[in-house]
């Protein structure tokens, strides 16, 4: 639902008319963002253990998924900084 102000005639009504095109134009946006649903991240079915030797491309080839699809399922995964015992996903929704 949407208000406006009524302006009173007066001899600087510029300030009033320029308030209420702000008071209109707030209104407007307020009815344009609506509610969203947030964006979830990826959910992983499947994870494993990096070993000695693992590298992004190796866990990728022997899984038989992309390597896209393997960094949307690992947001903010630095592959050349993989370390033993770290855990990654291999199988979910990004």
């Amino acid at each position: 639902m949407r208000f406006l102000r009524t302006l009173p005639y007066e001899k600087n009504w510029g300030e009033d008319i320029k308030k209420a095109a702000f008071i209109e134009f707030s209104l407007l946006q307020q009815e344009k963002v609506g509610v969203t649903k947030a964006k979830s991240g990826p959910v992983c079915a499947t994870i494993i253990s990096v070993k000695k030797g693992d590298t992004c491309e190796k866990i990728t080839e022997h899984f038989e998924i992309s390597l896209g699809f393997f960094n949307s399922l690992n947001p903010n995964l630095n592959c050349d900084d993989l370390f033993i015992g770290q855990w990654l996903c291999i199988s979910g929704s990004p």
